[in-house]
């Protein structure tokens, strides 16, 4: 089946598209199951882009379970990063545990319960970063923040260890919700508390 049409081609000649470049990419975006068409891909290509290496990391999305469209790897790989490399970064898992409120502070996660006993927290969070939060350098501070201080509430307002202990998955299910729109790639969540 041929990707596009001969009136097709022959414009793409008459523009000095590189048809065979644009066709072996089609081809591959096809295989893919994606729906682009020579368009996109010679837009790409007046922009400065290569449609071969984008389709080939487009083509790598499914096998490395990576949640991405064409135009956030087209506008990555127009700004000078490698597709297929922040690709295979994104679909690592990271983990990340902390005890402190704020990367940047030494003051722990911690409060007293109503019964007057003292408690600290550990938070882990595991969680996967999209191409666009790895090219731009996101930072997890904000999320590390918001989930230090909501387990803060958690503590002071909590009977004893006990009840937390009890409520403890209740508490991860709401941290994660409270992750999950800075960081939509947020897996799960998990605190010890001590």
């Amino acid at each position: 089946k041929m990707p596009f049409t001969l009136s097709g081609a022959i414009g793409m000649i008459l523009r000095n598209s590189p048809v065979s470049k644009i066709r072996q990419a089609l081809i591959m975006c096809e295989t893919a199951g994606l729906d682009l068409t020579t368009k996109d891909l010679e837009s790409h290509h007046f922009c400065g882009g290569d449609p071969l290496t984008l389709a080939g990391a487009l083509f790598a999305v499914k096998d490395l379970g990576v949640s991405t469209t064409f135009h956030e790897l087209a506008v990555l790989a127009l700004g000078g990063h490698d597709p297929l490399t922040l690709l295979a970064s994104a679909s690592k898992h990271r983990v990340e545990s902390f005890d402190t409120f704020s990367p940047t502070r030494t003051d722990k996660i911690r409060g007293f319960t109503m019964n007057h006993k003292e408690v600290s927290a550990v938070i882990t969070i595991i969680f996967r970063l999209s191409p666009s939060q790895l090219a731009f350098d996101f930072d997890i501070r904000y999320v590390h923040e918001r989930l230090s201080a909501a387990v803060s509430v958690f503590i002071n307002t909590a009977i004893d260890l006990r009840t937390l202990q009890i409520r403890q998955p209740e508490h991860e299910a709401e941290l994660k919700l409270l992750g999950l729109d800075a960081l939509p790639g947020l897996q799960g969540v998990t605190i010890e508390y001590r």
